[in-house]
């Protein structure tokens, strides 16, 4: 009789360890199995929120058309308004080119001049044979790009100068289409065309009360600038300014050659 009642014991004891491991290993599976689910609801949300919305809502369609419809309907009463307007600017900005236009051209004439009276008297005094092209500056060397001016001097068989115009319709609103530029020529012995080393660049603001000088290789050698290669200086101060430069610039040129 004992017996009986100790293995009921020992049998009741083995059910109750089985039903707690087993109730175990069932959490841990459950387990597992939320975290799956989990793991995949959360790449599913990632998912939606990368994908942009295929279509505007009616309430924001609606608001579109409204705007539209209400622009067309001010727009068509103040058209001819604003037309006369926009010409307005259109004659101003017209006419301030032409304006800029001429001034910049009478500025290259001057360089053209100095040039000309520099060389010319150099030439006449020592002797030494210098070749100029230097046409007149015609009135329209700045409104037309499509026929910009082309000099040059030739100061011996492999160095020269090249005085051209440039007019640049993108100038952003404070700078002047037309530029000047003078640039310096030498042909080496090996190469059969001449290469820039050096240049001399003129432009002007906008309104033309100030102008911008830049120097690079050889002529910034011959004329050093107070700071880096470019200065900006007001108009009144152009003709000494520039013919300044000018002389310095043939000067170094006549001890090269």
């Amino acid at each position: 009789m004992n017996w009986y009642i100790i293995w009921g014991v020992i049998f009741g004891g083995l059910s109750l360890l089985l039903l707690s491991y087993g109730g175990i290993f069932t959490s841990r599976r459950d387990s597992k199995q939320s975290e799956k689910k989990l793991d995949q609801i959360s790449r599913d949300l990632a998912d939606l929120k990368g994908k942009p919305k295929s279509e505007l809502s009616d309430d924001a369609l609606s608001r579109v058309e409204k705007d539209v419809q209400k622009w067309a309907a001010e727009f068509a009463t103040e058209k001819q308004k604003k037309k006369l307007v926009l010409d307005q600017r259109r004659s101003e900005h017209a006419s301030s080119l032409q304006h800029s236009n001429a001034l910049a051209k009478e500025y290259f004439v001057f360089v053209t001049t100095v040039l000309r009276d520099a060389v010319a008297s150099y030439s006449a005094t020592s002797g030494h044979s210098i070749t100029m092209e230097l046409p007149q500056v015609a009135d329209s060397v700045f409104s037309e790009p499509d026929h910009p001016y082309d000099g040059t001097i030739t100061f011996s068989p492999t160095s020269s100068w090249k005085i051209r115009s440039m007019s640049d319709p993108r100038s952003g609103p404070d700078v002047a289409g037309p530029w000047i530029i003078i640039s310096l020529l030498k042909k080496p012995e090996i190469a059969s065309s001449p290469q820039e080393k050096g240049e001399l660049l003129i432009r002007f603001s906008t309104d033309m009360k100030s102008f911008f000088v830049r120097l690079q290789q050889d002529f910034l050698l011959a004329v050093p600038m107070e700071s880096g290669n470019s200065a900006n200086y007001p108009t009144t101060q152009y003709e000494d300014r520039v013919r300044n430069i000018l002389i310095r610039l043939l000067e170094f040129q006549l001890l090269q050659d």
